[in-house]
């Protein structure tokens, strides 16, 4: 017998085994997580309720995702976007944009920050904002950074005519580089005032 349950197929017999089998493919949290469901849902004959294992599995994603009564935010928010002005065109993305990680070769570039905290950037150029995301994307921050030797960043700021943001999102910026493996400078954050 099978049940319909938000637009997709279940078998309600599933053998713990198999179900198992899958968990430890998954990783040790959602594999622990269904590892204690089976336990707490199993019946005598062996078999699961898949209805609760399902509603079982959206309480997890829950869990990863932050949304609901369950949520602690483990997977990354999205970051809150501005619009690039609406004077500026929105122009293709520069086949020299890629994220900034530990790597990037000491320079000074133009960036912008995506939704998500990526950190993309292209070589310092007038104009050249608008083409880092490409196509007229927001961005949750924008401006310029120098990269010196040993991948240690010696400036961020937030000059960029096409986003404009005030110096609050400069933060955010820095956690984001140290996380892509750069070290930040202690006075590399200069603020500028639109």
């Amino acid at each position: 017998m099978t049940l319909v349950k938000y637009g997709k197929i279940i078998l309600d017999a599933a053998p713990l085994n198999a179900v198992k089998n899958v968990t430890d493919t998954i990783g040790t949290f959602v594999g622990d997580t269904l590892t204690g469901a089976q336990k707490l849902l199993a019946d005598q004959s062996g078999a699961i309720d898949v209805t609760a294992l399902y509603d079982g599995m959206e309480w997890v994603g829950a869990k990863f995702t932050g949304w609901g009564p369950f949520g602690r935010g483990i997977a990354p928010k999205r970051l809150p976007t501005k619009p690039q002005h609406p004077d500026v065109p929105k122009y293709p993305k520069s086949p020299h944009s890629k994220p900034v990680t530990s790597s990037t070769t000491p320079g000074e570039y133009v960036f912008v920050q995506d939704a998500d905290g990526v950190v993309y950037v292209v070589p310092q150029a007038s104009h050249a904002h608008p083409t880092v995301l490409g196509g007229g994307q927001p961005a949750a921050a924008a401006g310029e950074i120098t990269i010196g030797p040993n991948g240690v960043v010696t400036e961020i700021n937030n000059i960029s005519g096409t986003f404009q943001h005030d110096a609050s999102v400069l933060p955010g910026v820095q956690k984001a580089l140290e996380q892509a493996g750069l070290k930040v400078a202690p006075d590399a954050i200069k603020p500028f005032q639109w």
